[in-house]
């Protein structure tokens, strides 16, 4: 029997085994004598074409980065395009929200003080900082635009009635901002004996869009020649129904 066959009983291997041993023999010393070979020509031959080869194969090329930027930028502009018209109607929801919440403050404020607000500061006051003063109606029956209020009106007070902290400039909502200035606009003629009207808050910076959204949300339809919102590009009113002073 040739002796490449042959095998012992007590567990040594054959030829087949030595074959397979010395098939990986050079990947064995490749692995170890690489890394010592690579180290001695960094440290030798910085400058060495071996280096150059492999700091080219290790990098990225100008093509490949322009390439890679171009197709994140696509990417991006994918994504944006697909969630902006979510942002909007998220961002005119929240305003719809907001606008009618001061409408809310306005009513409860009427309520409670027997008068409107002549800025929106008004409603968001703490007990203990309202001021007494004269009366919101002059001795000829006129809506005085800046009142201060009474001691007893003082004394019905239950603000704050907005939760937003409010601004000589407003408030902000997503983009757009809310005027602190509540104007009085007369339903009736002559417009000095202001009992029927609307108290307007104008918006600024509102985008189409979310005008449409939150013109939906506060008239059920979108038609700006009536109802509570108006719109003319880029600001945005509210009006609020007010009868009396």
């Amino acid at each position: 029997m040739p002796p490449s066959s042959c095998r012992i009983e007590d567990g040594i291997p054959g030829g087949s085994q030595q074959a397979k041993i010395s098939e990986s023999a050079p990947v064995l010393f490749n692995a170890a004598v690489s890394p010592v070979a690579d180290f001695f020509l960094r440290r030798h031959f910085p400058d060495s074409g071996y280096h150059r080869a492999r700091n080219r194969s290790a990098g990225f090329t100008l093509i490949e980065v322009v390439i890679t930027v171009g197709i994140l930028a696509v990417l991006a502009s994918v994504v944006l395009v697909t969630m902006m018209p979510r942002i909007n109607s998220a961002e005119g929801a929240a305003l719809a929200a907001s606008l009618e919440s001061v409408g809310s403050a306005v009513r409860n404020f009427r309520s409670h003080v027997g008068q409107y607000p002549s800025e929106m500061r008004q409603l968001a006051l703490p007990p203990g900082t309202v001021v007494a003063g004269e009366a919101n109606v002059s001795s000829l029956g006129q809506c005085i635009s800046t009142p201060a209020l009474t001691a007893a009106q003082i004394a019905a007070w239950a603000g704050p009635y907005l939760d937003q902290a409010i601004s000589a400039g407003g408030m902000r909502s997503g983009t757009a901002t809310i005027s602190n200035a509540m104007d009085r606009v007369s339903g009736e003629s002559p417009a000095v004996l202001v009992r029927r009207g609307e108290l307007v808050v104008t918006v600024s910076d509102v985008q189409p869009e979310i005008a449409n959204r939150v013109e939906s949300s506060v008239d059920g339809t979108v038609d700006y020649a009536a109802g509570m919102v108006r719109y003319t590009e880029p600001t945005l009113t509210y009006r609020i129904p007010v009868t009396g002073c």
